[in-house]
């Protein structure tokens, strides 16, 4: 699972001014520290960024249930509200189909290999309520839960030691994203899912017209980087964008997907 982790330091004095309509701009977004769940909007115009600007503030962990996220500025005043708040949904699965097969030879031969197999779809969302925005985030693929039994002769005296090991899978075959912006629908392109699955966490997502993010994995200091267009509003692409690269990639939903499929195999076998 991917992070993203803090900058050594701090070189520039945090800009004040709120990012403006109208004009192009570059945002790096990197963790506020190891242990942080929150992070620092960095100015990252070529050549002449490198300026603290904007912070993202959640409200909880938004792997696997729904939250917010608070834009605000990096200095923010005690009597100052938020620039956005942006709600995250909760991991809704949709419909799904299983197959269950076992291994065991009858009555006197129990709950020996066994495996289901799922078809799942997931849906997520992304909204700010007070601009009439929302991202759908719609997943669909498979997954595998096995229960695996192995006999061995540990003391090579003629007793075998059995020994259940429980295994899941899963791969994303399709993903769709869908920004809404009032009664205007975008499709943001990527290059996830098919037979390849989601892949890494280092994707790159494009919201024609309105902004381009990257998500730049490196060994545990990873960034989010979000080139915003000058016809997009700013706050909400910097905001929409982090949320995209870092909380909605598939790999988040994979986890959850894998534990629906064990949990089903569980209901159908012994734990022994």
């Amino acid at each position: 699972m991917g992070g993203v982790l803090p900058c050594c330091s701090e070189r520039k004095p945090p800009r004040t001014d709120v990012p403006a309509a109208g004009r192009e701009h570059f945002f790096k977004v990197k963790a506020d520290s190891v242990l942080s769940g929150d992070s620092t909007v960095f100015d990252d115009t070529p050549d002449d960024g490198g300026s603290p600007w904007l912070h993202l503030k959640h409200s909880n962990n938004l792997d696997s249930k729904g939250g917010s996220v608070i834009l605000e500025m990096k200095e923010q005043a005690a009597d100052k509200q938020p620039l956005l708040e942006v709600k995250v949904g909760d991991v809704i699965f949709g419909e799904m189909s299983s197959k269950f097969k076992a291994d065991s030879k009858g009555w006197w031969d129990p709950d020996e290999d066994a495996k289901t197999k799922l078809a799942w779809e997931v849906k997520r969302t992304v909204a700010i309520e007070s601009k009439g925005i929302k991202l759908t985030c719609d997943y669909k693929g498979v997954a595998e839960a096995k229960k695996d039994v192995d006999y061995e002769d540990r003391d090579r005296g003629g007793s075998q030691e059995r020994e259940v090991k429980w295994k899941t899978s899963a791969t994303t075959k399709e993903v769709k994203l869908q920004l809404t912006l009032g009664t205007e629908e975008i499709s943001i392109q990527h290059n996830m899912g098919g037979d390849e699955g989601a892949g890494g966490y280092g994707q790159s997502y494009k919201a024609e017209g309105l902004f381009e993010v990257e998500y730049r994995s490196n060994w545990g200091l990873d960034t989010v980087h979000i080139h915003v267009l000058d016809r997009a509003d700013p706050l909400v692409a910097c905001a929409v964008g982090f949320i995209l690269a870092y909380w909605m990639h598939p790999n988040r939903v994979e986890d959850d997907v894998k534990q629906r499929a064990l949990d089903l195999l569980r209901e159908r076998v012994s734990s022994w």
